[in-house]
């Protein structure tokens, strides 16, 4: 067995304005880790990719802040491991690190390196260092599946494909077929992977669940990797259907290791004599952010379709005769009531005249609900959302929108935050400037306050995701734990529901108890059902918590404890959190400061402890 080589940091001093570099020797996996590996997950590598091998895999990591300072510096390089036959890996790297108006590597510096697996977990190890000790060794001595983490390692193969084709002329083709490859939904891609040499697919599956899509590419999560032989060659094909329900596609071969490589379509179904697919085994760049949508070729129409039937009389021979949508893209401008009854009533509702059975008054002053009767295809917030007809409704009269209806086929809706595609059948609800809230069709990648989110897709019918009437973000549930920088870093583990007040987080509704250090002490955030227990201000201070298990708070040398359950109310400053409020848990005596005047009282169970300045001020 390897010995391990011991981890020296350098520090170099210079330039102009004696800013410090430090050079972390890293070396080494815990032989004792090697053996709590998951079967066939390999340090992640496919080195040089993209055209011309213009991008670089960097798989090892280092994550630096100074202990003072939550802010993160991250720092990378690509490493070249295999695994040898003891199953263990030469790990012996320098990585070069450099300080800045975020870092100052003279001061105590907490530090996370770590390298990426194929299972898309870490293995890492995390040292916090001073400026005497920054030369001990670095051995990474951990395994989860996040660094920094204790979640426990997951038996995920993580793989990438994008359905942009790498080649510009081929890109052409598409759309001079009146074809589009952009905004895919995640069951439009289709991953199949077999060891070389064998006739099946081991892994067939399209539209992986927890999969992250943003309509031009996947990053996809495929269950039972044990199907494969990861010691052995990899063929993948990866496919998308196109606006027509044609192919994109590539099929590549691959070693274990390079299993997560970015790739792109080289291949299109949908041209016949097709011109010879580029040799191209490397993709351009990991690229699974959408772009604007270009228009398809419009198809032939005769002036009357593009025209619309006059409104005339109900007693006149030619009365035209609506039919409401007939596609999921065009905005319905006409859709009136053929029947003339009394039940029958056309309404416009966000710039389309539709046609409303038994519409009747609900809560809420203007508030209507009745029947749908034709699909209708509504323009909100430049957005066109084909609703069924057939199906209730809620809309306002007066203020001419459409509060609520069910989606005729999946929708994708833009904001400043994020990409989200709505479920078909599902019930979408509006204000007057956009979507209010809806059911998503998948785990959804969001922006809140700087901070990359995986917002939940629950698949309970109920909504996924809200906003506000500024279309901010007002409400999810997250599918992944969160690092939430409030002065410190708090865990917000998956399932927790965060709430938005003006675009910044509010509070949060825990799924599981969470911490939070304050004077030094670290006190367990409770998980309450339906209730946050943390409340924050602006989304960066935390201005109170609901506090759970045995917690206690030392005043003037004397020890109370708090009440599980209560609220506590923090003071933020420069050097953290300090508590200004709280609740007693049994009855205590204690000295309450009134300016110059001191006095002693009895506090009993249950009541309230104000604190300013390290003094009891309130009591009772």
């Amino acid at each position: 067995m390897k010995q391990l080589i011991t981890t020296a940091v350098i520090l170099l001093f210079g330039s102009a304005f004696s800013q410090t570099t430090a050079e972390l020797n890293i070396d080494g996996i815990s032989s004792q880790l090697i053996s709590k590996i998951l079967p066939g997950d390999l340090i992640s590598y496919y080195g040089n990719y993209g055209t011309n091998g213009m991008f670089q895999h960097k798989n090892l990591k280092a994550k630096l802040n100074n202990v003072d300072d939550y802010r993160t510096s991250t720092f990378s390089k690509s490493v070249d491991l295999k695994v040898d036959e003891n199953g263990q890996y030469d790990l012996h790297e320098i990585l070069t690190v450099e300080g800045g108006s975020r870092l100052d590597l003279s001061k105590d510096v907490e530090i996370i390196v770590y390298i990426e697996t194929i299972y898309g977990n870490r293995i890492w190890s995390k040292v916090t260092r001073d400026s005497s000790t920054i030369t001990d060794p670095i051995i990474l001595d951990q395994y989860t599946a996040k660094e920094g983490k204790d979640y426990p390692a997951e038996k995920e193969l993580i793989v990438e494909f994008s359905a942009k084709p790498v080649n510009q002329t081929l890109r052409d083709g598409i759309i001079d077929n009146g074809d589009d490859y952009k905004k895919r939904k995640r069951e439009d891609f289709h991953f199949m992977l077999k060891n070389k040499g064998d006739q099946n697919w081991k892994i067939d599956v399209w539209g992986p669940f927890g999969s992250v899509s943003s309509g031009l590419g996947m990053k996809a999560i495929l269950k039972n990797p044990e199907k494969l032989d990861l010691s052995k060659t990899i063929v993948m094909r990866a496919e998308a259907k196109t606006l027509k329900g044609k192919l994109v596609w590539s099929e590549v071969e691959l070693e274990p290791r390079s299993v997560s490589r970015p790739i792109k379509a080289v291949n299109y179904d949908g041209i016949e004599d097709q011109n010879e697919t580029p040799n191209i085994t490397e993709t351009e760049t990991n690229s699974t952010s959408d772009e604007t949508t270009d228009t398809p070729p419009a198809e032939n129409k005769t002036e009357a379709e593009n025209t619309l039937p006059k409104e005339e009389t109900a007693s006149s021979p030619t009365q035209p005769i609506y039919s409401g949508a007939t596609d999921l893209t065009t905005q319905t401008l006409n859709a009136s009531c053929n029947d003339t009854s009394a039940a029958y009533t056309t309404v416009m509702l966000n710039g389309s005249k539709v046609c409303i059975h038994n519409g009747t008054p609900s809560g809420g002053k203007g508030f209507y609900n009745g029947k749908l009767e034709m699909d209708c295809n509504f323009k909100i917030a430049g957005t066109v959302f084909p609703i069924k007809g057939g199906s209730s409704i809620k809309y306002h009269l007066t203020s001419k929108y459409l509060s609520n209806g069910y989606l005729r086929d999946d929708v994708t809706y833009t904001t400043k935050q994020g990409t989200f595609t709505f479920k078909k059948d599902s019930r979408i609800s509006f204000h007057p400037s956009g979507v209010l809230e809806g059911i998503l069709t998948e785990n959804t990648t969001v922006t809140c306050q700087g901070e990359e989110l995986n917002v939940r897709a629950s698949q309970k019918g109920i909504p996924d995701i809200s906003f506000d009437k500024l279309s901010r973000i007002k409400k999810i549930s997250i599918a992944s734990n969160v690092s939430w920088l409030a002065l410190q870093k708090i865990n917000l583990p998956t399932g927790s529901t965060l709430y938005f007040r003006n675009g910044k987080l509010n509070s949060v509704q825990l799924s599981e108890t969470s911490t939070i250090k304050v004077e030094e002490k670290e006190y367990y955030i409770k998980a309450i059902k339906g209730k946050s227990s943390i409340f924050l201000t602006d989304g960066s201070v935390v201005k109170s918590f609901t506090v759970t298990g045995e917690s206690q708070i030392v005043i003037e040398d004397q020890k109370i404890a708090i009440k599980p359950g209560s609220e506590i109310r923090l003071k933020a400053s420069d050097i953290g959190y300090t508590i200004e409020r709280f609740y007693v848990d049994s009855p205590i005596t204690i000295k309450v400061y009134k300016g110059k005047k001191i006095k002693t009282v009895e506090v009993k169970a249950g009541k309230k402890i104000v604190i300013k300045e390290g003094k009891v001020v309130k009591a009772g």
